[in-house]
């Protein structure tokens, strides 16, 4: 019923007009992962800020310093955490706290309806269109089932965002074409009212085709467990009640390249000896695996930044490392030259804390919230401004990211038309590499016997102390950072391998290291308080921020005369705590 009586809305918006105004997609296709999830969170923000509270962003706190508490953002309103589903915003659109959920002519509202949705579609679609982007595939991963959550974060915008962007094709405007990607495990519905948008008359125009087969496209979610796909769903799909008219892409991740697995990736990870690595400080390139041949022909994912696990522990994430980690991607994709770059993605924005499987760890906590009570609350896909997937304009970021999926694309759609490869078009942000060593590693290294630690950046200098004997190196605790080692059980300890700025800039200071007598301390003195410098070792940010999240704090141990940097929480027991150095990731 709820789905019957929006159609009839949906017809009335564009009907008389043709579908077909915007649908000149070129053979070289962009895609983009586009999210309706807002609506609970949005709601609750302008509740707050209907109290005279502050809307908050885990950016916000992240940047607070300790001014601000991840409790500040809900659980200091009663109530407000459940009625956002616990989704935060990691960072603030340039649009305000947007949702796109409208009650049915007709229905009963599960919440209120959200303000200026005409307004925000239109944005999109001018700013989508503006970038070369084609197409989007709604993200309908999650839920399957037509109850009060899928038709609220899932169902119901996207049934607005359909009859917005017809209404916007029936006035002449452009807008990209729509797919969507839904979860089809046993038991599924869902996917039959996105069938019932698909086989609108007044979407035909709307709907994305393949143009191999001109079939509607209906992308599958293809993870192992729960949200397997039923075999006999995806038959049904296709079918479409004996039209025979829609194409089924399965998509998830990849674990290489290879031409005989039908999947496209949503999300692909860079490479580094041949695993997944989140340490791409001066990498030359990602090699992130890709589809060379599927349903819908050959693609390439590419994203700003990644997650291949927690993205708010250390190394779960590369973050976006300042346009670094989306350049290297693209380097692929115009490398390759797929039929299609599907990028992950435009409007995120939000996520849901999710259960701490470390438990008993200290160490074990979302990133610049090590101090914080809510801490231990971990984020996969998205965490503050710097480690989420999206490109879509943000108070925090400014255009930065959107104009390099602009530039991006244009030297795509060049290659494409030149018949050509590689990124070599001049002018264009997407090929200009300069900043690639933004970022240095920093090795963490202790001699117990000597009672000695030392930082440093030279991963040659780490090998020539490793193999003299003595020294042993800190690995990380998580993660995937191709770049150090990684050890579950390594010693309760706070100090570690990081990352930090390799050159000066705005907001940086420098970092020395130092040595006394035999022993190495680090310093933000040039004169390294009247001891010797070795060199700088890196330069560290003055303030926090989810690019440099962890508070870098010196400890003395008197008993030793042993300096070690603490990463994040304070120093450990028995060491002087000497200030923080600054904040670094």
């Amino acid at each position: 019923i709820f789905a019957a009586t929006t159609k009839r809305t949906l017809r009335q918006v564009s009907s008389g007009v043709s579908p077909l105004v915007g649908t000149d997609v070129p053979a070289a296709r962009v895609g983009i992962l586009y999210s309706v999830w807002h609506t609970p969170a949005s709601t609750v923000q302008r509740g707050i800020a209907a109290e005279g509270g502050a809307p908050l962003s885990m950016e916000d706190v992240l940047r607070s310093g300790g001014a601000l508490t991840y409790a500040d953002i809900y659980q200091r309103y009663a109530g407000a955490e459940s009625a956002a589903m616990s989704l935060y915003y990691m960072v603030t659109p340039t649009l305000g706290y947007y949702c796109l959920y409208q009650a049915p002519d007709g229905g009963a509202g599960l919440v209120p309806d959200c303000p200026d949705v005409a307004a925000t579609l239109a944005t999109h679609a001018e700013q989508l269109i503006a970038a070369g982007v084609d197409h989007v595939v709604v993200d309908a991963t999650n839920l399957s089932a037509d109850d009060a959550p899928g038709l609220l974060l899932q169902l119901r915008p996207t049934q607005v965002l359909f009859a917005g962007w017809a209404a916007l094709r029936a006035s002449g405007h452009k807008t990209p074409q729509i797919a969507v990607w839904n979860a089809v495990p046993t038991g599924a519905v869902q996917w039959q009212d996105y069938l019932a948008l698909y086989d609108d008359p007044a979407y035909e125009g709307l709907v994305m085709h393949d143009k191999a087969t001109g079939k509607k496209v209906f992308f599958a979610v293809d993870a192992a467990g729960g949200n397997a796909p039923d075999a006999a769903l995806l038959s049904q799909i296709r079918s479409n009640g004996g039209r025979n008219d829609v194409e089924v892409q399965r998509m998830w991740t990849l674990a290489k390249t290879d031409p005989t697995v039908d999947r496209w990736a949503f999300m692909s990870f860079c490479q580094a000896g041949g695993s997944s690595t989140t340490t791409l400080a001066g990498a030359a390139t990602c090699d992130q695996p890709y589809t060379p041949a599927a349903t819908l022909g050959s693609q390439v994912a590419v994203s700003p930044a990644y997650q291949t696990g927690y993205g708010s522990l250390p190394w779960g994430s590369p973050g976006k490392l300042r346009g670094l980690t989306f350049r290297l991607e693209w380097a692929t994709a115009l490398a390759v030259m797929p039929g299609t770059v599907f990028v992950s993605g435009w409007n995120e924005l939000v996520a849901q804390p999710q259960p701490n499987p470390y438990a008993g760890d200290p160490f074990a906590r979302s990133v610049g919230l090590e101090r914080d009570p809510g801490g231990a609350n971990l984020f996969v896909d998205t965490y503050g401004a710097e480690f989420g997937r999206d490109v879509e304009p943000t108070v925090q970021y400014g255009t930065a990211y959107y104009d390099l999926l602009a530039s991006c694309a244009r030297v795509y759609r060049s290659n494409a038309d030149a018949g050509s490869t590689g990124c070599h078009v001049a002018g264009e942000a997407c090929c200009d590499t300069s900043g690639a060593a933004t970022f240095v590693d920093v090795y963490a290294l202790r001699d117990g016997a000597a009672a000695d630690s030392l930082l440093t950046t030279s991963a040659a200098e780490r090998a020539t102390l490793l193999a003299a004997g003595g020294w042993s190196e800190v690995c990380a605790r998580y993660g995937t950072p191709g770049a150090f080692c990684v050890n579950p059980a390594e010693p309760s300890t706070p100090f570690g391998p990081f990352a930090a700025l390799g050159a000066p800039g705005p907001g940086l200071q420098a970092l020395y290291r130092c040595i006394a007598g035999a022993r190495h301390f680090d310093s933000l003195s040039p004169t390294c308080e009247g001891q010797t410098v070795e060199s700088v070792l890196a330069y560290v940010a003055t303030a926090p921020s989810s690019e440099t999240p962890r508070r870098l704090e010196r400890c003395y141990f008197a008993t030793t005369g042993e300096h070690v940097e603490a990463l994040g929480v304070g120093c450990p027991a028995g060491a002087a705590d000497e200030g923080a150095l600054g904040y670094v990731r």
